[in-house]
């Protein structure tokens, strides 16, 4: 697609469609909710999804197409927390 990528519906919202031209009404919605934990998430990343969950369904952003995205956080998180924990216990 050449040109300008269009801007998405809710990013237009945002400011108030300064431009006030006609929104599209045709974009996917996913449905807000929470979406399954997947199984083998490691400790720190089940810690972090049950943290996270409650706060992005509270802010009204996390759908049930949010799980792929929330996982890879969750692991990367873990992955950091695990690195921390190490660095202090054997040093940098």
């Amino acid at each position: 697609m050449q040109g300008r990528k269009p801007i998405p519906t809710a990013v237009k919202e945002l400011p108030g469609n300064p431009g006030h031209r006609p929104l599209r009404d045709r974009e996917p919605q996913p449905k807000v909710g929470e979406p399954p934990m997947p199984s083998g998430l490691s400790r720190y990343a089940k810690q972090a999804w049950k943290r996270m969950v409650p706060i992005l369904l509270d802010m009204g952003v996390l759908t049930v197409a949010d799980g792929d995205a929330l996982m890879l956080y969750c692991e990367a998180y873990a992955s950091w927390k695990t690195a921390m924990i190490d660095i202090k216990k054997n040093g940098g």
